[in-house]
């Protein structure tokens, strides 16, 4: 398998781990959990790979950084998925979670239309 068909291949797999492990119907058993946790790792690993390749036009260079931007908050969801937030805002993670969705699917959309062109 060469190198951007595996990166294709995370980019679905971590995708779908995430969308799983946010379930709010499967948040009771432990492995989503840690299928929400291999998603999220998987989807910065993939990021870094991308911004290696966005080094090459301006478009490119902003869906990088709005990848990254939902990176850093699909970590922070992460961490808060623990509860340690919950102090200050009941289910903190689906707040973050829904703004790194947010930011993410705006980086697709940047990418799809400059591939469109």
């Amino acid at each position: 398998m060469d190198r951007d068909k595996f990166y294709q291949a995370l980019y679905v797999c971590s995708t779908l781990a995430i969308i799983v492990g946010a379930l709010p119907i499967l948040s009771s058993y432990s492995f989503t959990s840690y299928l929400y946790a291999f998603g999220v790792l998987a989807y910065a690993l993939y990021s870094l790979y991308f911004n290696k390749i966005a080094e090459s036009s301006l478009v490119l260079n902003r869906v990088s950084r709005m990848n990254r931007l939902g990176v850093v908050f699909l970590i922070l969801s992460l961490i808060s998925k623990g509860g340690y937030w919950d102090n200050y805002i009941q289910n903190a993670w689906v707040f973050a979670l829904l703004l790194a969705a947010f930011f993410i699917i705006y980086a697709n959309i940047l990418a799809l239309q400059n591939k469109n062109k």
